[in-house]
């Protein structure tokens, strides 16, 4: 698998193809495609339609090879709260359509810590009335990134964009003058990137997207205690088992997430419980669907089955009615007591 690397122009890209032993590819309908051991990097062009088509026909020919996405780029700063030549994470782009009219279809990065939002226009902006009209929807503005975002959106690719601000977008500094710094842009943003591209601790990635009380640091401790026996690793190693980057991508809050780490973790250390809960999910999936509540005893130590449920309508009656016509109680008995414990093993 590799990273996409996309860049409008090949200035903003000098640092990082002489980072790797990049070499061009021939056999696309346009030139400005290189390929090393581990990136794909594109000089797409400036605007919209160029790097729509030029990136969909990369992802195209590298589809089921791709990891994310990652833009390059410098930009325009919309507001005085961010400073020029520093590099900034971007976390929701817009894009405007027309002078005065925005296209409301966003798109937000994979990149959990980026906090600030970009908005691609489909002209520079060199004036400070339009500045302030579009100051409104983001901090920052260039031309490429929605449309990448959209292209990665049609092709399930994850995206991050790095934007280095080379001046306020009111028209006060002239191209030849950030084409003139191109070479300590390039600089910085491959600085950021080599930055970004270390792989944070477990350690890191909880604090990050998860929740823990006390209480439940010592559930995840014995968790991994538990674990790193039945696996045969060091308790550090624990957690590579479980995909922690799925769980954070999730829109579940940092409390949810956890319950979400536990539970996968319960299904790495007690499988057959994990089977046997999704066997009696599918057989009570009725009285689910008619609002009904279901429970068992803990550990499954019996065959009850305790239901509750709140009806406010005659409606509410019906649906549980048919419900309990389709309970198959017998089969969650036999399923509870063993019965069926080859099915469940296969």
């Amino acid at each position: 698998m590799k990273n996409v690397l996309v860049f409008a122009h090949r200035a903003e890209a000098k640092f990082f193809l002489e980072s790797e032993n990049f070499t061009a590819l021939q056999n696309l309908p346009f030139s400005e495609v290189y390929t090393s051991e581990k990136s794909i990097l594109l000089i797409s062009g400036e605007g919209i339609q160029a790097a729509t088509e030029k990136l969909s026909i990369v992802l195209t020919v590298f589809s089921g090879k791709i990891s994310e996405v990652l833009n390059f780029g410098v930009a325009g700063s919309l507001t005085e709260k961010l400073t020029k030549n520093e590099v900034y994470k971007i976390r929701t782009v817009y894009n405007e359509k027309s002078k005065n009219e925005v296209n409301f279809k966003s798109f937000t990065s994979e990149d959990k810590t980026a906090s600030v939002d970009c908005i691609t226009t489909f002209e520079r902006v060199f004036d400070k009335e339009r500045a302030k009209f579009l100051s409104c929807f983001a901090g920052i503005t260039d031309r490429e990134l929605w449309a990448i975002a959209s292209v990665c959106s049609l092709f399930k690719a994850p995206f991050k964009s790095y934007k280095l601000i080379s001046d306020f977008a009111d028209g006060e500094i002239s191209c030849f003058e950030i084409s003139e710094n191109a070479f300590e842009f390039s600089k910085k943003l491959f600085e950021n990137y080599t930055f970004s591209d270390k792989k944070p601790t477990q350690n890191e990635i909880l604090a990050e997207g998860f929740y823990f009380s006390t209480a439940q640091k010592n559930i995840l401790h014995n968790f991994q205690k538990a674990l790193a026996i039945k696996l045969k690793v060091h308790e550090n190693e624990v957690l590579s088992f479980v995909n922690l980057q799925e769980i954070l991508q999730s829109e579940a809050r940092p409390k949810q997430r956890t319950s979400l780490l536990f539970e996968r973790l319960n299904e790495l250390l007690n499988p057959f419980n994990a089977k046997l809960k999704s066997r009696l999910e599918e057989l009570t999936e009725p009285l689910k669907k008619a609002n009904c509540e279901v429970k068992f005893a803990k550990d499954y130590e019996n065959d009850s089955v305790i239901l509750s449920v709140k009806i406010e309508h005659k409606k509410h009656v019906e649906k549980l009615k048919n419900a309990l016509e389709k309970f198959d109680y017998e089969a969650i008995r036999e399923v509870l007591n063993g019965e069926k414990s080859k099915g469940l093993e296969s």
